[in-house]
């Protein structure tokens, strides 16, 4: 079969959707079990919370599955552009949103507000590294986004509708169609096309398909006299939590001790590479 022929490319694009989904529900995965335990963590620990609020997401986007991504997303446009399919790729498990429509460049300006009214955005440029503010239902963007960037996960833990168009072209024309209208309606169709209709009012805000069901752990017992929040390197030793699991920067760190002079103390960074190896094992250790 020729590469970069429709039937190639159509194979290619399904293997890529299905690629993009196996990295979704990783990442959902990851973020329902490390998450709460963080939090839990950074409660008894006294911790600043803008520390904690993106932990999950920090150890999502250290992962391999980070660079595969990417490499999705640049792939994307070329191969359904082969394929003769359509332009528009879905970064969330929405597939429809009712609200105010506004056009604007980019995030940057409304990052930290919120909004009362649910609002469908149409967003020229997206970075990837953006918030979406509390009220947002639909963003729709020329803007390739990878599944794993920021804007990605908080779309789908947010339940809202994220998608992007290839075509520059056909974004700018839906822009002109709508930009006259106070409240529109997203739709996803079972091909991925998105169309927008005018609505009378904002309504209910988001209907769509159902969020999947979040891996439930049992609260882990942190009390004084149960659990040690620190230990010294010289206790290290295997079998303890975060030191049976492969790779273990606990235990790296242990035998760096022994070669290493005591000053200067470890990095910071050294320190939270430990707070996140906890935080996996606990995760870990509670599913198995």
């Amino acid at each position: 079969m020729p590469r970069w022929d429709v039937e190639w490319s159509r194979q290619a694009t399904a293997v890529l959707d299905r690629i993009s989904l196996a990295l979704q529900a990783q990442a959902e995965d990851i973020y329902s079990n490390v998450q709460p335990k963080a939090e839990e963590f950074g409660k008894k620990l006294g911790s600043n919370e803008a520390y904690i609020t993106n932990f999950a997401e920090e150890v999502i986007r250290g992962s391999g599955g980070l660079v595969l991504s990417q490499i999705l997303a640049g792939l994307a446009g070329p191969v359904r552009e082969a394929a003769k399919m359509g332009v528009w790729e879905l970064a969330s498990s929405l597939h429809a949103a009712t609200g105010e429509v506004k056009v604007m460049d980019d995030l940057v300006g409304i990052q930290g507000k919120s909004f009362d009214t649910p609002q469908v955005l149409l967003v020229h440029k997206l970075g990837g590294m953006e918030d979406i503010p509390l009220g947002v239902v639909a963003i729709l963007s020329p803007s390739g986004v990878d599944v794993l960037s920021h804007i990605a996960i908080r779309a789908r833990n947010q339940k809202v509708l994220l998608a992007s168009c290839h075509d520059g072209g056909i974004f700018s024309a839906l822009v002109d169609a709508n930009k006259a209208h106070k409240y529109v309606k997203v739709a996803v169709d079972s091909t991925m096309q998105v169309s927008l209709e005018p609505a009378a009012s904002a309504g209910a805000g988001v209907t769509g398909t159902k969020a999947p069901t979040s891996v439930k752990l049992a609260a882990a017992d942190l009390g004084p006299s149960s659990s040690k929040y620190v230990m010294l390197d010289t206790a290290f030793a295997h079998g303890c939590l975060g030191l049976s699991l492969p790779p273990s920067p606990s235990h790296t760190l242990a035998r760096g001790s022994v070669f290493f002079p005591p000053f200067p103390p470890p990095p910071p960074s050294l320190c939270m590479l430990l707070l996140k190896n906890v935080v996996l094992a606990t995760g870990y250790m509670l599913l198995h």
